[in-house]
């Protein structure tokens, strides 16, 4: 169970953040601090994935080349459950944004921005497909650890850690879990 977890580990929830007590929220939060902790004993990149996202095309060769702590595998930035995800990621395929390292204007366009994010907005939406580096795993952990846990995508603040996509998407949200569907 996620509190366990964050219990063994001293990890407190971060103040006045996280309002509900899901279960899912919680063990999803934790299963995605574990990986950190992971990435860090092993010192060395992993892929982390949850279970609303499906591959459409390979991985990169070269990705691992792109990054210093975290990349993202999806370019689009669902905004919740009432936007279509083709709407959503519109903005995101616009050719001057063909690259793995977004500039920070992009980054500050395509994020979301009406989330309350208590490591700073922007950050992206959806921790369902992403590569983080041990570079990476250090400073999310670390804000775990110090300030306190909140839902696994809130911690990727582009204020706090150098957050890349890839130039296409390589693994998508699936359709069944929009939150209409549950």
């Amino acid at each position: 169970e996620g509190n366990d977890v964050f219990a063994r580990h001293g990890v407190k929830k971060f103040p006045k953040f996280v309002k509900k007590d899901l279960p899912g929220i919680i063990g999803c939060a934790a299963s995605h601090y574990l990986l950190w902790k992971r990435c860090l004993e092993l010192n060395e990149p992993v892929l982390i994935l949850e279970q609303d996202g499906y591959q459409i095309r390979p991985l990169p060769e070269d990705i691992e080349q792109n990054f210093t702590e975290v990349i993202k595998l999806d370019r689009c930035f669902p905004r919740g459950a009432n936007a279509k995800y083709e709407d959503c990621c519109r903005e995101c395929h616009e050719e001057k944004y063909k690259d793995y390292a977004w500039p920070p204007e992009a980054l500050e366009k395509a994020l979301p921005k009406s989330h309350k994010a208590p490591f700073g907005l922007p950050y992206f939406r959806g921790a369902w497909s992403y590569i983080l580096k041990p570079a990476g795993a250090k400073k999310v952990t670390d804000m775990f650890e110090q300030e306190g846990w909140v839902p696994a995508d809130k911690v990727f603040s582009i204020h706090k850690m150098d957050i890349k996509t890839t130039n296409e998407t390589i693994f998508r949200l699936h359709p069944f879990y929009n939150e209409d569907t549950l």
